[in-house]
């Protein structure tokens, strides 16, 4: 204490807590939106090699935290990559005290700071409807109603074919008696 300046940790330990909370809740983000699909991360290694081009700084642990957890040659699924288990809250850990992806996140375990905008943003995505048939191609945000709208599509489909190739054939059987071809002499 000869400096006179206090570091956070011994003016007020809650204080450390909670900046590491906040810490934890920002790398963890990071990994949800860029880390948890092939499609984010190749879009961030866009946006990083944009970066590269344009002689700007990249942050290596970034790349560390955003890169595929396993990389598996055939059978054998190895870990790609070793994250410090501190850096995580202790919902996303293993037994072994390793980082574990998930597919689910509860907004009052692992984002205790910022849940309630997570959830205010999650609620406000899901009440977005595809206004166009080309969104609602592409959106998956629901499994059972995109699998409806592909099965209508296909059944739907295949009833309108097969139902113009039972008016051509009835057309067809009209003509044919209608008209009926002069006999061989």
């Amino acid at each position: 204490m000869e400096s006179g300046v206090l570091s956070p940790q011994q003016s007020d330990p809650d204080a450390a807590q909670i900046t590491g909370s906040i810490h934890r809740e920002i790398l963890l983000s990071y990994r949800l939106l860029f880390g948890q699909s092939s499609k984010s991360r190749v879009l961030l290694s866009k946006i990083l090699i944009q970066h590269k081009r344009s002689y700007q700084r990249v942050d290596p642990f970034l790349i560390t935290l955003c890169a595929p957890l396993f990389k598996s040659n055939f059978f054998i699924q190895r870990r790609n990559v070793d994250l410090p288990s501190n850096i995580f809250p202790v919902s996303n850990l293993d037994v072994n005290n390793d980082f574990m992806e998930s597919e689910t996140h509860s907004a009052r375990d692992d984002f205790p700071t910022f849940g309630p905008h997570l959830l205010a943003l999650q609620r406000y995505n899901l009440r977005q409807q595809p206004s166009r048939v080309r969104y609602l191609w592409r959106d998956r945000r629901n499994p059972l109603q995109w699998y409806t709208f592909w099965a209508v599509l296909w059944v739907g489909g295949i009833t309108i074919i097969l139902g113009l190739l039972q008016i051509f054939k009835s057309a067809a059987q009209l003509y044919f008696s209608a008209h009926p071809s002069p006999a061989p002499t």
